[in-house]
């Protein structure tokens, strides 16, 4: 080979060599010795803020140059203050939220984020998986789900007439046709809690997290009776989310069949469903400001999408919430998320007559 031609070789292999380990060399420029705030927008020690820290905990080692993630809470407006403190954040990378309950937000009550949510540079999300479940000596005594068709004196407790909480309890009890009465205005998860221990209530909805830890030693000990699980719904299919699929109890839609011989259909299905896909299908957000540069975009979702598959992060989160969540990730989330959380004029004005007539409901049962 002639000088010419291995100088050509070698200046070659360099390029090649360059292309292959540029993403990686890039990356650990932004990152190397930097610090990224995560921005919680709830209150410590509730499971969003648990969830939070520990995925900043095991997702700072997979990031390349293994920045510092430093979690931080921002409460208030339901979550919105911290999402439109977010917005305002620089575009460095190093602002990074952790958003729970502003898909419904957004979808349902757009005017009230400074920034317009789809401007937000989405990285990924989690489905939600969401547990209804009710005292087993509510009269005249409940032993399977389909009992709940003849409850008497059931009431169902809640936190405000707005929240997707209260919203798709009561939807999903209404399309049943099941009467009940409705106590909200809980100024948490404990107080409510407390409320459903004392039969000051006797039918609520949890998360996943806090239903293995708080009511499942209950249902072990036949004081509780699990009902059925939140549908999943992406704006296009149904399905069983992840996180349920070992929990042997079925969806909504499924046990409304099982029960009226027919799928469920209407406008209090309409606005379950879009309450499903923006709220239910998007509980946590892992968000960027706007106009965030695309290699730090791709650089998280790179590492989100590591997290899924780290042991440690798996044994950990099985550990604390009794199931692992899996986030969805990839070059398809910005589509998806504006997609979920599209809602018409029309359902949008439906949903606030709802809340309204939630607010005039009283606290009797039907």
């Amino acid at each position: 080979m002639s000088l010419l031609a291995r100088r050509l070789a070698a200046v070659m292999a360099g390029a090649l060599f360059t292309l292959v380990h540029m993403p990686a060399a890039w990356a650990q420029g932004l990152y190397a010795e930097k610090t990224i705030k995560l921005i919680i927008n709830f209150a410590p020690g509730g499971a969003a803020d648990t969830e939070g820290r520990i995925f900043a905990r095991y997702l700072a080692p997979l990031i390349e140059g293994k920045p510092t993630i430093l979690p931080q809470n921002i409460a208030g407006s339901g979550g919105l203050a911290a999402t439109n403190q977010l917005g305002r954040a620089g575009k460095d990378g190093l602002s990074l939220g952790y958003l729970t309950g502003i898909g419904a937000r957004a979808a349902f009550e757009p005017e009230f984020f400074q920034t317009p949510f789809p401007q937000f540079r989405m990285v990924a999300y989690i489905e939600g998986a969401t547990i209804y479940y009710v005292r087993s000596d509510v009269e005249p005594g409940i032993r399977q789900p389909p009992d709940i068709m003849k409850a008497q004196k059931l009431f169902v407790g809640g936190l405000s007439v707005g929240s997707s909480k209260d919203l798709t309890m009561r939807l999903t009890l209404d399309m049943l046709g099941v009467g009940y009465g409705y106590i909200t205005g809980y100024s948490g998860a404990g107080p409510l809690r407390l409320a459903f221990e004392s039969r000051e209530v006797n039918l609520l909805s949890d998360g996943r997290a806090t239903y293995n830890s708080t009511i499942l030693p209950m249902v072990e000990a036949g004081a509780v009776l699990p009902l059925w699980v939140d549908t999943g719904y992406d704006g296009m299919s149904l399905f069983v989310p992840r996180a349920n699929r070992d929990m042997d109890l079925l969806p909504f839609h499924e046990l409304y069949q099982k029960i009226k011989g027919m799928p469920p259909s209407g406008q209090l299905w309409e606005a379950y469903l879009s309450l499903l896909a923006s709220n239910t299908m998007l509980q946590r957000i892992v968000a960027f400001p706007p106009e965030t540069p695309e290699l730090y975009v791709q650089e998280l979702r790179r590492a989100i999408a590591s997290l899924n598959k780290d042991p440690d992060f798996l044994n950990a989160t099985s550990r604390q919430f009794g199931y692992v969540p899996e986030y969805e990730t990839g070059s398809d989330v910005q589509s998806k998320i504006e997609r979920m959380t599209q809602v018409s004029d029309q359902m949008r004005e439906f949903v606030k007559k709802y809340i309204s007539d939630g607010q005039r409901r009283g606290d009797l049962p039907n």
